[in-house]
């Protein structure tokens, strides 16, 4: 039985590697594609570039108060360290799923042992939304690490003080964390300490994504301490006074420096985007783009697909092996509850959103990586092997196969710039540099972010005239439906050069092509 054990384990452990070191190795394959990728990519450039880290700009000069900084500080940091190029930019969104994947390690394999670490580890870290979400230049796996902080943290801090509850107070005490404590004082107690992580995580939060993260946290803790009656246990297992300053001490400046900076920023912030943004199907104030409008209720249907393919090998396990659900949820330490009550907040929470991304729910995948654990679970201490190997097996293969396909140029480089801007740039150097490309009508972001900066916009053809009657060499990027609006005296003056992405290029006939 235990040689089983650990042949499983090996297997689990190997894929959960492999998994890992195929995302690692892909981060730098494909270009930063438009829109979200190529904006939060370019907006961390210029935070390198202005030196600004307070403001994010989301053109220069024109501040970008839809996201707090802690994003665009770790890929700037990534751009600032390891160089301005993707894997860079990406490696930030990496470090914090792996970060994920190791407190979901840490917890599991406290609650049930190592196997169950392994097993759960590798649900979370072969869920299709959390592959992505490793790989790309967003904001929500900073969210996602700092609720998962804050539910570790706040879970291990209820255990501590469940140890402390039945065991004398008045001698000294061994915790399990082999830490010692006394009676009277919380200074070296392994509780207090999980207690400052959960409100350090707390002000993670509000960096990464602002109050929603409170509302991510808030409502499961909440829930969970009514439900299960410990609503004296959580006040009195959190330092509360010391650790709603230190979350105020993380998070405040920031915020206030914005506001300072560029006034107005936390109206639109708080109010447009923590509550219009919310309600308001379709909502028209937003300055940065569109909303993305959803019927009500379909964050459940993004769940399914963002927990691929365990959404639908967990359910398929659990309808053959049915479990006691209301003896769970009342099971002595409300273990099955709190996971339950924090998978399920961010579907609940956005379920009468109007405006919604599938990224949303990626809070709750490690609560459901630990539920899938359990379920997948034969008898007390051995998980089910097949279901967790074919599972995970088969999310390996597909990353793999994704990461040739867009290794070979297709998905993201299609949406993408970089090949545009660098085949102006290489005929530029052709003909002796100092050209110019300019986009006409829209400038995608990534055009921003591969050109450094340098490509031109015009919102009307009328601008044309003007760079035509200069001394530079001049290329215009426009999309091909737009090249009727282009005067036929004007559009006489270029020659139609390439296609590349949807996009057609006209090269200044004054100048000679050489290539």
């Amino acid at each position: 039985m235990n040689e089983n054990k650990d042949k499983l384990g090996r297997y689990l452990l190997l894929l959960l590697v492999g998994l890992g070191i195929v995302r690692l190795l892909s981060l730098g394959l494909y270009p930063l594609a438009d829109t979200t990728e190529a904006r939060y990519g370019e907006i961390a450039r210029l935070m390198v570039a202005t030196k600004d880290w307070i403001t994010p700009q989301f053109s220069l000069g024109v501040p970008f108060w839809g996201k707090p900084p802690l994003s665009f500080w770790l890929t700037a940091a990534g751009f600032r360290v390891l160089g301005l190029h993707e894997w860079a930019g990406r490696f930030p969104s990496f470090l914090m799923n792996l970060l994920m994947v190791v407190m979901v390690w840490q917890l599991a394999a406290r609650h049930k042992g190592p196997l169950f670490a392994r097993a759960a580890s590798l649900i979370l870290a072969s869920c299709l939304l959390f592959w992505i979400a490793g790989g790309a230049v967003m904001t929500d796996s900073s969210l996602g690490c700092a609720t998962t902080l804050c539910m570790v943290s706040f879970w291990r801090a209820m255990d501590v003080m469940a140890v402390c509850t039945r065991i004398d107070t008045k001698s000294p005490i061994l915790i399990s964390d082999g830490i010692y404590s006394s009676a009277g004082s919380d200074k070296t107690s392994p509780g207090r300490l999980w207690g400052y992580f959960f409100f350090a995580g707390l002000a993670m939060g509000l960096l990464a994504k602002g109050p929603v993260a409170l509302v991510l946290i808030g409502f499961p803790l909440a829930v969970w301490a009514v439900v299960s009656g410990r609503i004296r246990q959580v006040f009195q297992g959190l330092p509360w006074i010391k650790g709603t300053f230190l979350t105020l001490f993380l998070a405040l400046p920031w915020y206030v420096a914005a506001e300072w900076k560029t006034p107005g920023f936390l109206e639109y912030f708080l109010v447009g985007e923590h509550w219009n943004r919310f309600l308001v199907s379709g909502w028209q104030g937003d300055l940065y783009g569109t909303a993305h409008a959803r019927p009500r209720g379909t964050i459940w249907i993004y769940w399914l697909g963002a927990a691929f393919p365990w959404s639908i090998i967990v359910p398929g396990v659990l309808a053959k092996k049915p479990i006691g659900i209301s003896g769970a949820l009342k099971s002595g330490d409300g273990w099955f509850l709190y996971l339950i009550l924090w998978s399920v907040t961010p579907m609940l929470l956005f379920t009468l959103a109007g405006n919604i991304l599938p990224a949303y729910v990626l809070p709750g995948l490690p609560a459901f990586a630990l539920l899938g654990a359990g379920v997948l679970e034969k008898g007390k201490t051995v998980v089910a092997p097949r279901p967790v190997l074919v599972g995970a097996s088969f999310m390996l293969v597909l990353a793999i196969l994704a990461t040739i396909v867009v290794a070979s140029g297709v998905g993201p480089d299609q949406r993408s710039q970089k090949r545009l801007v660098r085949t102006v740039d290489q005929f530029f150097d052709a003909n002796g540099g100092g050209g110019r490309l300019t986009y006409l009508f829209k400038k995608p972001f990534s055009a921003d972010f591969y050109s450094r900066g340098t490509a031109g916009h015009l919102d009307s053809a009328a601008g044309l005239g003007t760079l035509l009657n200069d001394a530079t060499m001049d290329v215009v990027a426009l999309r091909k439906k737009y090249l009727q609006q282009i005067p036929g005296p004007v559009l006489a003056r270029f020659v139609k050069w390439k296609e590349i992405n949807g996009y057609l290029l006209l090269r200044e006939k004054a100048y000679p092509l050489r290539e």
